[in-house]
């Protein structure tokens, strides 16, 4: 059908209708006649579709092209009129503006919808190390084991640090989404930061193998 064959064109296959509408020129044809020497490589396209007259407008979003929209006459020539521009640019841009509004509320939605698992992943990453605390400070408590003691210990102080780092790197994603984030470039030490990383997910995980490697270059 002639809505599959136009819709099966390339764009970017011709380069002067492609401009026109890059440019957010409308390409307005009375007759194919009327298509200019640098645009003649699209007139066989059109022409075996036995296009007779047609408008092509450019679609805008933010002030940026997303596509086009056009009507043709098949049966018969038609001498388009500044109403007929006017109509059918208005049209065109209530139709980007239902497209814009649409893809707003997208976003808005997926936005929505990765905040609600942050925050129930931080909120499940912050009870990890507090239910650690926790129950090992009263088994600390009740222990008369120095041995035990210095162990369960040890767990504790592990697990504040573990609590210290996750409110700070909320704290860093909300400064991040502010805009004050700043960056402080400094020397690390690769192993121990790979250790820490590997004692995180023991934590979280203590029955399962966990393995870290670096390759340096």
């Amino acid at each position: 059908t002639e809505k599959e064959n136009l819709q099966s064109l390339k764009i970017e296959d011709f380069f002067w209708w492609s401009m026109e509408l890059i440019n957010k020129r409308p390409i307005i044809l009375s007759s194919l006649k009327d298509i200019p020497k640098e645009g003649l490589d699209v007139y066989p396209a059109l022409a075996e579709q036995n296009i007779k007259s047609l408008m092509a407008v450019p679609l805008l979003a933010n002030d940026k092209v997303w596509g086009y929209m056009g009507v043709d006459m098949v049966h018969e020539y038609r001498k388009w009129t500044d109403n007929d521009y006017q109509w059918f640019s208005s049209l065109a841009n209530i139709i980007s503006l239902c497209i814009e509004l649409y893809k707003s509320r997208e976003k808005t939605e997926e936005a929505n919808r990765l905040k609600s698992a942050f925050l129930a992943n931080m909120s499940h990453e912050i009870r990890t190390p507090l239910n650690a605390i926790v129950g090992f400070s009263r088994i600390i408590a009740e222990s008369e084991n120095t041995e035990e003691r210095k162990e369960y210990y040890n767990i504790v102080e592990a697990n504040n640090e573990r609590l210290l780092q996750l409110i700070n790197e909320i704290l860093d994603l909300s400064k991040i989404e502010a805009g004050t984030l700043e960056y402080v470039y400094a020397n690390i030490d690769v192993n121990k930061m790979l250790s820490e990383i590997e004692q995180a997910a023991r934590m979280r995980q203590p029955n399962a193998n966990v393995a870290i490697c670096a390759v340096m270059p």
